[in-house]
């Protein structure tokens, strides 16, 4: 089974059984434009990094990929007063519904924070890898179906809702990225705690009510205090 797709603007690593911090955005929430400038600088200072000399181009890939992440992150929250469908509360929670329909299936949930104009959740893929169980399109679903069921019938629900036709709810792409390691993971735990109440919406994380954090990954959530705070 692949590993790896491209779709129009973003390459997806997706290794069999890991979690995924997946992070998908209204349509128009950030301009194409903006869209389209993100990723040509990207794909600039990749090319420069595997092109040149230096020996730990791994790790400095992989540092640009978070770089991504955040002017991706950013641009969201620049045009934050613009689309912002995800405030109706009725719409947020036919979003994390969908999300939670095929928890313990394909997936595990470890977290979710559904904002007014994107949404994380965070998904633990290893409860496919079965002990004798060959893996193929068969047996396991891959990232991009998952994330094709839960975009695809979300937005038909919440257009029907917005009373909206023959316009996309979503944006096409999503940002995807697979936990590393723990340490890592625990990172992406508290980041998508904490967008919230980053965004100024609440203080404390529980008090957003589209935020969930598995309950095993909670001591996690909270803002790392610094030392002799």
């Amino acid at each position: 089974m692949k590993t790896e797709y491209h779709s129009t603007f973003l390459p997806h690593l997706v290794p069999l059984g890991s979690t995924f911090f997946v992070t998908f955005n209204l349509v128009d929430s950030i301009p194409m434009p903006v869209m389209i400038a993100l990723k040509e600088q990207h794909e600039q200072r990749k090319q420069a990094i595997l092109f040149s000399d230096k020996p730990d181009k791994g790790i400095l890939l992989y540092r640009e990929n978070r770089f991504y992440f955040a002017q991706f992150e950013d641009a969201l929250n620049k045009f934050y007063n613009g689309i912002k469908h995800l405030e109706n509360n009725d719409l947020a929670q036919l979003v994390e519904d969908k999300i939670f329909e095929f928890n313990g299936v394909w997936y595990d949930v470890l977290g979710i924070c559904i904002m007014p104009n994107h949404v994380h959740i965070v998904l633990d893929f290893s409860i496919q890898i079965k002990e004798n169980t060959p893996i193929n399109d068969e047996t396991y679903v891959q990232l991009d179906a998952v994330m094709k069921r839960i975009k695809g019938a979300t937005g038909l629900y919440c257009n029907r809702v917005l009373r909206r036709v023959g316009v996309p709810f979503w944006q096409r792409e999503s940002f995807d990225h697979y936990a590393r390691n723990e340490a890592e993971l625990e990172r992406i735990v508290r980041y998508v705690a904490q967008n919230s109440v980053k965004a100024g919406l609440v203080e404390r994380w529980t008090d957003w009510k589209f935020t969930y954090i598995s309950p095993k990954y909670e001591q996690f959530a909270e803002p790392i205090k610094p030392p002799n705070a």
